[in-house]
């Protein structure tokens, strides 16, 4: 009997790392499939329970594709193109007290392109102090958590947008292959906020845009997820590079990848993270060609 409640139990176990699969139709399911990689570990921790048991085969399978869907994403990739760019996207943190380190490592990254979220109005002179290095900037309102802001030292092509204060905002530059969207995001948390239905407003006007494109930000998303495939399909884009773990959960003592940089379809790509400088968010600085 003790034996039987100690599988039923370790089958219950079972049941968030399961729905963690069901983003696509359930908001809860997009935020259970930022602790697969926790849910994974506790699962491995349990599967003792289940031997010489008929459901040991059936957990075994599952953890293992469960673990298959996280691994294709942290495979590293290397582009060896002289004329690649780069792009650094951080979330600064809306109470930042000190700019400068962060400003020296994005000078010394060699960037063409910067995505930032959480630029509060009193943080709107750091952008001032870039203006020489990039001197297209275009800075959208997002909430109180601050602004969402493009820069590139490419022309601005005069088509800059934001979106109703949705947390986007995104413009057109002229690069040396033509004109490229580059394009920063911030997204609320999942359920029980409201990222579900940020996103399907944020997919459609990102469809809507013409021409090849570059969305970077703090998606509060992992790359897993039903999000990151939806942007991925509506900006004909991928995840650049391998999967860098961003941001420190509260309460556990692990982190989870939540910024990403996505490039177009074609893309090589790399990626590297840079230190927190003030933030809470470390950076991410993408590497990629232009097909």
């Amino acid at each position: 009997m003790f034996r039987k409640f100690l599988i039923t139990a370790g089958l219950l176990s079972l049941v968030p790392l399961l729905f963690g699969f069901t983003g696509r139709w359930l908001p809860l399911g997009e935020s259970l499939a930022v602790f697969r990689l926790p849910n994974v570990m506790a699962a491995c921790i349990l599967i003792p329970l289940f031997w010489r048991s008929k459901y040991l085969y059936p957990v075994l399978t599952f953890i293992i594709l469960s673990m298959g869907s996280m691994a294709i994403h942290y495979m590293p990739q290397k582009i060896n193109d002289q004329n690649a760019y780069r792009l650094y996207q951080k979330n600064m943190l809306f109470s930042i007290k000190n700019t400068g380190p962060l400003k020296a490592d994005i000078l010394a990254s060699d960037a063409d392109f910067i995505t930032l979220q959480e630029v509060t109005n009193k943080n709107l002179v750091f952008l001032t102090e870039l203006k020489e290095r990039f001197p297209s900037q275009h800075t959208c309102p997002f909430a109180s958590v601050g602004n969402v802001s493009v820069l590139s030292r490419w022309p601005d092509m005069g088509e800059s947008k934001c979106f109703d204060k949705d947390s986007m905002t995104a413009m057109k530059v002229k690069t040396p292959e033509g004109p490229v969207w580059v394009i920063s995001i911030h997204l609320y948390w999942p359920y029980p906020y409201g990222q579900a239905e940020q996103v399907k407003k944020l997919v459609n006007q990102i469809e809507a845009l013409e021409g090849p494109k570059i969305i970077a930000g703090d998606f509060n998303m992992v790359p897993w997820s039903h999000t990151l495939k939806a942007f991925e399909h509506a900006s004909d884009t991928q995840l650049a590079g391998a999967t860098l773990h961003s941001f420190d959960l509260p309460y556990i003592p692990m982190s989870t990848p939540i910024d990403h940089v996505l490039v177009p379809e074609s893309s090589q790509s790399k990626t590297q993270r840079r230190d927190k400088l003030g933030s809470d968010h470390y950076g991410i600085l993408a590497e990629f060609n232009l097909p």
